[in-house]
């Protein structure tokens, strides 16, 4: 039998919702970020989600935004590691709130932090194609978690020589209102480094 996958219109509202948190934060560090993808528009090819000027518009970088919303799947659980899927949780007795359900182990997988990489290199070489005004602007990739999949920290930036065109990973710490920044992996084997003062803005 094949796991259960969180539904396609879920996932997109939140990687939705997280692509504008990840606008907001470039908004922050007085950067206008662009859309590049945008659905409805006739697009032959897929692009990055955003291009990032400075208020000269000059292209500071190219972003793709992923989201990552499943740990793997439980056989013990028959469920999803995620906090969307309601089946690794048991209700409570007075059915009102979720409460976790007996300890369980899950093995931690990198695979989709290398899968979103990949696929966010695919993009940027396409939009060279099409866009050669852009070549020279560096790529990041900037990841959102669920609770259970986020393993971040775990990340052994050695991984990134594998991908030369990326020029940093990165994830959104804090969050509190007002306080969200970005976290950053950056990758020394990049061909197109990313400017020092946004290194500077950002959390390594």
């Amino acid at each position: 039998m094949m796991a259960p996958m969180i539904p396609d219109k879920a996932h997109q509202a939140v990687s939705d919702a997280n692509e504008r948190i990840a606008e907001e934060c470039f908004k922050r560090t007085g950067l206008k970020p662009i859309r590049l993808d945008v659905r409805g528009r006739r697009q032959t090819t897929k692009r990055p989600d955003l291009l990032v000027n400075d208020a000269s518009d000059r292209s500071v970088v190219v972003c793709e935004v992923k989201t990552i919303l499943s740990a793997g799947y439980s056989k013990d659980r028959g469920a999803l590691v995620s906090t969307m899927d309601p089946k690794l949780y048991e209700q409570s007795a007075t059915d009102t709130e979720a409460m976790p359900a007996t300890a369980f182990v899950y093995d931690i997988d990198l695979r989709d932090m290398e899968t979103g990489t990949s696929n966010a290199v695919v993009k940027y070489r396409t939009l060279l194609k099409d866009r050669h005004d852009l070549e020279g602007v560096p790529l990041v990739v900037v990841f959102f978690f669920d609770f259970y999949a986020d393993h971040f920290d775990l990340y052994d930036r050695r991984e990134l020589e594998r991908f030369p065109d990326v020029a940093g990973i990165l994830r959104i710490v804090s969050q509190e209102p007002n306080t969200k920044q970005f976290k950053l992996v950056e990758n020394k084997w990049a061909k197109v480094k990313l400017p020092r003062d946004l290194v500077d803005w950002c959390i390594t």
